[in-house]
């Protein structure tokens, strides 16, 4: 029987479960599999958003829609001018990604978005 290894996630303590078979499946362990399974990524901070309302993932709000966690974002585009082109995002003009407000939202393409943010300070969005 194979020994037991750590989660594939920096700074994570717990083990990676044995699958049936008694091999390691995945390289994450049940905390993190869970959140790449129900939110997508196994990064994802599902701490309450400041309101009470939605989470966080990123600093950037999210709302569940039948089952699937949105971001906030782009439900408002949406809802305001209709489905987003594929290959879009939605980018917060003043930086703060819990500032929705409509005035504060702009369409991109994301080949735009990275030359936008391309030598500044801080990292890149990574909103879907």
């Amino acid at each position: 029987m194979k020994d037991r290894e750590l989660c594939r996630i920096v700074g994570c303590k717990n083990l990676r479960p044995l699958d049936k078979n008694g091999n390691m499946g995945t390289r994450l362990c049940n905390m993190h599999s869970n959140k790449k399974y129900r939110y997508g990524s196994p990064y994802a901070d599902t701490r309450r958003a400041p309101n009470g309302t939605g989470t966080l993932n990123n600093g950037y709000k999210r709302y569940e829609i039948n089952g699937r966690l949105e971001y906030a974002q782009r439900l408002i585009w949406q809802k305001t001018y209709g489905d987003i082109p594929v290959d879009c995002i939605i980018h917060h003009l003043d930086g703060n990604k819990l500032n929705n407000d409509l005035f504060n939202l702009q369409v991109m393409t994301r080949a735009e978005h990275r030359k936008l943010h391309v030598g500044l300070d801080r990292a890149p969005c990574t909103a879907r």
